[in-house]
């Protein structure tokens, strides 16, 4: 944030205070001054009451409210005001357009409101906000054109304007050519260069650029990350993007060797890189090598989000491909590196079902249970663990499985949306068949013959049901009637 100068602003007002003799010039230049100060503190919220006293003075006292307005418009719009801070700064910049400082301010806030209805969904508004961006700073570019404030913001603002985006590149690379160390500047420049598909230029700007080592190798490795990003999430070349994030992993990994204590970050982003690269082949359906990078990747940084779905995929592809020992061992990895997920415990429960591992399966459908106790289909498949496969504590299979029928019904009624109908009537479905047959198995008939009639009513197309009997005929008058009881 630029900051104003007190000492210069308030030497100007009690200047002009001297040459009127009016008291409340000084008053405007002391408030004024107070609060720059509170300001040079990021006491922002301090910094508003005066500031909003010496507008109220000047405005009654008739003075110029400029300087003023500049200074509140830029605390309002830092301290959560952002319509009227952004007001404010307009007003000034119409009051004095030729200040230089205040355009800046006011080009700031107009790219944060571009940003912010663009994260919004908001294109409109967004390219309104850079439109009246480009509009403020043009006369300045040419009467400053060398200021470096006013030459970043020409940058972010060409960085931002789709038809001019590699007209941004250059001028990142005259910032940084003046300071080479300047790391927010770099990581401008490397999201422009990405935004403008200027990847070789940059790495040719990298190579020649003379900085701090360690600075520059973490930047080439960035260049190369967003090439790799491009390429695959565009579906255009991934032997380039593998090539490319293997690349960037390299950079940066050597960077956190040259400076010590960048060596704990440069492992972590080294993680990310190598799960990048294992989605990669993943896609290239090159399954051993996809999950040793997702592991390596989870070695590095054992939080990694990006290696725990990738395991996650790669889990349910071995499923699809039908190779459940692999599928069982990934899942029982990810239930180590994230072992509050419970699908993660759901499907290694489901692939130890599935591989004859039952204690295994009954043990992770028990953990799954505890994270989620009213999920209807974590609670079927644990109790169907006992009833068919382990066979015993059958009186708590039953009333897990009646609990579950009563979730999946609730949610099964509740539900609006037509997936989660179908998918709870599934749940709520499969636990009336196995309390059906659990009754079967104990003689319980009636109670039987009641879930196959719930079953009938909630889902008449349950393929474990029993054909209706044939519906009568003219020749069929004078005989019995049938008394409604299903004949199983």
């Amino acid at each position: 944030m630029l900051q104003l100068v007190p000492c210069l602003l308030i030497s100007f007002l009690l200047q002009d205070s001297a040459a009127t003799g009016d008291d409340d010039a000084a008053r405007v230049a002391t408030l004024l001054g107070e609060a720059a100060a509170l300001e040079a503190e990021d006491r922002l919220q301090d910094a508003e009451p005066l500031l909003r006293e010496a507008r109220d003075v000047a405005l009654e006292a008739e003075l110029a409210t400029a300087a003023v307005d500049r200074a509140l418009g830029r605390v309002l719009y830092a301290v959560g005001d952002p319509a009227e801070g952004l007001a404010l700064l307009y007003q000034a910049n119409q009051e004095d357009p030729e200040h230089l400082e205040g355009a800046l301010h006011l080009i700031d806030a107009l790219l944060s409101e571009r940003d912010f209805a663009q994260s919004n969904g908001e294109p409109y508004s967004a390219e309104s906000s850079l439109q009246q961006a480009e509009q403020v700073i043009a006369p300045h570019v040419e009467a400053s054109p060398d200021d470096r404030g006013l030459k970043l913001r020409q940058a972010r603002v060409l960085s931002r304007t789709l038809e001019r985006k590699e007209e941004a590149v250059p001028l990142y690379m005259q910032l940084l050519r003046e300071t080479p160390d300047e790391q927010p500047l770099h990581q401008e420049f490397v999201k422009a260069v990405g935004d403008a598909k200027k990847f070789e230029q940059a790495l040719g700007f990298y190579q020649g650029l003379e900085m701090d080592r360690a600075l520059g190798l973490w930047y080439r490795g960035e260049v190369y990350v967003a090439r790799a990003h491009h390429n695959f999430n565009r579906y255009l070349d991934d032997d380039q993007a593998l090539h490319d994030y293997h690349e960037a992993e390299r950079l940066i990994l050597e960077s956190g060797r040259a400076k010590s204590e960048w060596f704990a970050s440069a492992g972590e982003n080294a993680s990310y890189h190598r799960a990048w690269a294992g989605w990669v082949l993943l896609r290239g359906e090159k399954w051993q090598d996809a999950w040793d990078h997702f592991r390596s990747a989870l070695g590095r940084l054992p939080g990694n989000s990006s290696a725990i779905e990738g395991l996650n995929n790669l889990g349910a592809k071995f499923n699809e491909l039908g190779q459940l020992d692999d599928a069982r061992e990934l899942y029982r990895q990810l239930t180590y590196h994230a072992p509050d997920r419970a699908d993660f415990w759901n499907n290694y429960g489901l692939m130890c079902r599935d591989t004859g591992k039952y204690e295994e399966a009954f043990s992770a459908y028990r953990r799954a249970m505890k994270l989620i106790p009213d999920d209807p289909r974590v609670i079927n498949d644990a109790a169907l663990i006992l009833q068919y496969h382990l066979f015993r504590d059958i009186d708590q299979a039953e009333q897990w499985l009646l609990q579950a029928r009563d979730l999946a019904r609730s949610n099964w009624d509740l539900a609006q949306d037509d997936a989660v109908r179908e998918d709870q009537l599934l749940v709520y479905g499969d636990s009336l068949v196995n309390l059906w047959r659990l009754f079967d198995a104990q003689g319980r008939m009636e109670e039987a013959s009641a879930m196959r009639v719930e079953m009938r009513e909630a889902d008449p197309a349950r393929p474990e049901l029993p054909p209706l009997p044939p519906a009568a005929t003219d020749e069929d008058e004078g005989e019995e009637e049938d008394d409604g009881r299903d004949p199983a």
